[in-house]
């Protein structure tokens, strides 16, 4: 998991969801309304919210929460079961794949002190409360919503298909691989094979491995952690200004 930018839906798709949240909230039953409203919701406005939501999403769409599958749910943080009156916020809406929305979050919600303790990419920073292992692809917690995140979305989930831990693991590799790739083509003077390595970069699943892999290059351990010459050229290269 890693920070993602909100962006803008349009000022059309805006004013829309507030009319849509004036609905629910001026309705006797709130919960009943917001249920019946997104059965029929307007499918102009949901399509630019499904739109902004993958344009926001890491490479090619991927879920916000496991980043391993591709998004296919526009996912309310808040759930509209227990917070109708968030059915239609915009700010209340992620991209997630649906093995992540409806086998594993579904209405799970747990708070503390009144307030979320699982992560909002867009509202909180990961790297805050997650830490990854490089040796095992694994996530440590290391803040307050760390953990809750891990168990409630499945982060470290070993099973077969997702094994996501090796995974990550297998993308810390591969980035370093096309890293070398990169270098090698574009000392070669083939700008076209060099386009291709950073695309496939880019495209990767697991951004948050890339974070991490430049976090870890800009360090003390980046020589000992990383294959050799992999610090330099993200330093050559500026990767870190990719992302």
């Amino acid at each position: 998991m890693r920070r993602i930018v909100r962006l803008p839906v349009s000022k059309a798709t805006s004013a829309a969801l507030a009319r849509l949240t004036a609905a629910v909230k001026g309705a006797a039953e709130p919960a009943q309304k917001a249920a019946s409203l997104w059965n029929r919701k307007p499918k102009a406005v949901f399509d630019d919210v499904r739109a902004t939501l993958e344009t926001m999403a890491a490479g090619r769409g991927r879920c916000m929460y496991c980043e391993d599958s591709q998004g296919t749910d526009i996912e309310h943080f808040y759930p509209k079961a227990r917070y109708p009156g968030r059915a239609f916020s915009w700010k209340n809406y992620l991209y997630a794949c649906a093995h992540c929305n409806s086998n594993l979050k579904r209405d799970r919600f747990p708070l503390v002190h009144r307030k979320p303790a699982l992560l909002d990419p867009t509202a909180d920073d990961p790297a805050r409360h997650v830490a990854f292992i490089p040796s095992t692809g694994e996530f440590l917690a290391i803040g307050p919503k760390g953990r809750p995140s891990i168990d409630v979305f499945g982060l470290n989930d070993v099973t077969t298909p997702r094994k996501l831990p090796q995974a990550r693991r297998e993308t810390f590799l591969k980035l370093q691989l096309l890293l070398l790739e990169y270098d090698r083509c574009s000392n070669a003077g083939d700008s076209s094979g060099a386009a291709f390595a950073k695309q496939t970069i880019l495209d990767e699943p697991f951004t948050a491995v890339l974070g991490w892999l430049l976090g870890i290059a800009s360090g003390p351990a980046g020589d000992v952690l990383l294959r050799p010459g992999v610090p330099a050229i993200i330093a050559r290269h500026g990767v870190s200004t990719w992302i």
